[in-house]
């Protein structure tokens, strides 16, 4: 029982106009690969910027504390020590005027 030659020709067509839609939607479905690739970048990208930042913010207050806390004890290294010492002179030349004075 063998097929009639027009036959098997249908049956080859068939198979080519088969094989053709599946290397179309290969095609597509690369494409597709390709771009979600490309947005998968894109967004890690973002993500590390977005973690890079918050970092450089949470170390800036870290640094704004420090200094905060330095400057409410007194001897944070700034200018705040040296007015004090300045106030701390001028008192006592104050008291030895006043000193002075009385005798």
């Amino acid at each position: 029982m063998a097929r009639a030659p027009s036959e098997r020709l249908s049956d080859f067509e068939t198979l080519v106009s088969t094989v053709e839609d599946l290397e179309q939607q290969l095609a597509a479905k690369e494409e597709q690969q390709a771009f979600l690739a490309e947005v998968i970048a894109e967004k890690q990208r973002l993500c590390q910027q977005a973690r890079e930042q918050h970092q450089e913010r949470i170390l800036a207050i870290a640094r704004q504390s420090r200094k905060q806390r330095g400057s409410r004890r007194g001897g944070g290294g700034g200018r705040s020590g040296v007015v004090l010492a300045s106030l701390g002179a001028a008192a006592e030349a104050g008291n030895a005027f006043e000193a002075t004075e009385e005798e």
